[in-house]
């Protein structure tokens, strides 16, 4: 049995965080057109896109060969605080994000 890595075995892991926070953000941008404003905008944008950007991120973002995926989630991450969601996480230790 052989257990040889398959080439890039996490890209397609970032591709899906990628799109559910993509998906989340809009919920997010719903949410704020219906009131939610403020500190409670930003705990619930904390809670829900910022939690699973980072969720074990540290685990996996070692393995990420290309830097286009990379910034992918960091450009989501982005986007949250030109929305004005205010949900902006510097990276640590001068990573990304991812």
């Amino acid at each position: 049995m052989s257990l040889s890595p398959k080439p890039y075995p996490f890209e397609h892991h970032v591709l899906k965080i990628a799109n559910k926070a993509t998906t989340c953000l809009y919920a997010l941008k719903t949410v704020k057109a219906h009131g939610l404003q403020g500190q409670a905008l930003r705990d619930v944008t904390l809670a829900t896109l910022v939690a699973q950007l980072l969720y074990a991120s540290p685990a996996w973002s070692g393995f990420i060969k290309s830097e286009e995926k990379a910034n992918l989630l960091q450009s989501v991450l982005n986007k949250t605080a030109r929305y004005g969601f205010n949900a902006r996480v510097e990276p640590q230790n001068d990573r990304r994000v991812t």
